[in-house]
């Protein structure tokens, strides 16, 4: 007895013998088929709704990189301001602030900032610093906040991506190993599958150190944020008619400690965000 083969690709075929099989061009090129299940349907919604979020039209599922959600690979813009009541309630809990190391001239955190003599933002196209006069120096060099030293009492929104590690860790090292800045308050993804955010945001809450100890001290460098809100739902940004995609988080990293009302007016925060239909 013969076994039907595929006269073109050579696999085994279940008509007639020597005739083109379904995965050969003539024969279409597809895969076997199976029924659409409900991960089909909860796949398609996800990303229709991360579509509109983004502004980027949804055609067909692009290829996921490793560690980042499809939704944030799909972006043309990863910049998201921040809602002015998180960023002016953050400023009366942990500020004022004196430094916004991702920015833009258009957004609120800007006019804020650069109303005060020494406010500082960095921004692509350089740094702009408020004066005593009242007036903006800008330094077209400054144009990386990566690169640019963190110093007082820092805020960071930053493009969320591929490069989300590199903002937080140098959050957390400003803060514990350079010891540069006083406190930084952080708008970030909750990436907890990630091994960056368990070392750098984390890790303190795990840990348990003390920070004002000796021991703590001597274990500076695995010393986590001090404090870590998660929005309750998905937060809105600045200027967005959607919700992000994502989940976000807001993270402190501090030397000075954090009192229990601190702690009280962030959990107040995130159920007035709530309300509010910001998170």
């Amino acid at each position: 007895m013969s076994i039907p083969m595929c006269s073109l690709c050579g696999h085994i075929s279940h008509g007639v013998p020597g005739s083109p099989c379904q995965r050969c061009p003539e024969g279409g090129c597809r895969p076997p088929r199976r029924s659409r299940t409900r991960q089909d349907d909860a796949d398609a919604a996800y990303l229709a709704k991360a579509s509109v979020f983004l502004g980027t039209p949804y055609t067909e599922p692009m290829p996921r990189k490793r560690g980042v959600p499809p939704a944030l690979t799909m972006s043309n813009s990863v910049e998201h301001g921040t809602p002015e009541i998180v960023f002016d309630r953050l400023d009366r809990l942990f500020g004022p602030f004196n430094l916004d190391v991702a920015s833009g001239l258009t957004y609120h955190t800007s006019d804020v900032i650069l109303a005060r003599p020494g406010g500082k933002i960095i921004t692509l196209d350089g740094s702009y610093e408020g004066t005593e006069s009242g007036g903006v120096a800008h330094d077209p060099e400054e144009n990386n906040g990566l690169v640019v030293p963190w110093t007082g009492r820092a805020f960071m929104n930053h493009p969320y991506g591929a490069d989300d590690w590199k903002w937080v860790r140098r959050a957390h090292h400003s803060v514990w190993k350079w010891r540069t800045a006083e406190i930084v308050v952080a708008v970030i993804p909750v990436k907890t599958q990630m091994y960056w955010y368990h070392r750098y945001v984390h890790s303190g809450f795990v840990n348990g150190w003390a920070y004002g100890t000796t021991r703590g001290a001597a274990r500076v460098r695995h010393a986590g944020a001090q404090l870590l809100a998660n929005f309750l739902g998905r937060a809105r940004f600045g200027g967005m008619e959607t919700s992000a995609p994502f989940n976000t988080a807001i993270a402190v990293w501090s030397r000075t400690g954090i009192d229990e009302a601190t702690r009280d007016s962030i959990e107040a925060l995130i159920w007035d965000a709530r309300k509010r239909g910001l998170g």
